[in-house]
């Protein structure tokens, strides 16, 4: 009975240590980060898609992210689930790419 307690435990504790690494890598530094954007679903012929199917996602420079997506046409739909999702950041549309800027930090 206690090992199988031990285990459950176990899995608990990662499944936390698992999402709270996840959680960080969301963290805001002052340089752009792909992870900020991961898993943003994009409604994709009636189907929510994780934008990182969809797209490949770049750094070409510290504080921007380049958002090339394989299909021209979902170019808008990344736009709005991107500013749907309350990140405080806004991306703009190049024609077939997508670039996000992100301002640099302060000390606040």
């Amino acid at each position: 009975m206690d090992e199988l307690f031990i285990l459950q435990l176990e899995e608990e504790i990662d499944k936390a240590i698992n999402h709270l690494v996840f959680e960080l890598s969301k963290t805001s530094t002052g340089r752009a980060n792909p992870q900020l954007i991961r898993g943003i679903k994009i409604n994709y012929y009636d189907t929510l898609t994780p934008i990182e199917e969809l797209s490949n996602i770049s750094v070409p420079e510290a504080q921007q992210l380049l958002i090339k997506p394989f299909d021209a046409t979902t170019v808008r739909d990344i736009i709005k689930a991107i500013t749907s999702a309350q990140l405080g950041i806004n991306p703009v549309d190049e024609g077939s790419q997508i670039r996000i800027k992100f301002p640099p930090l302060t000390t606040e």
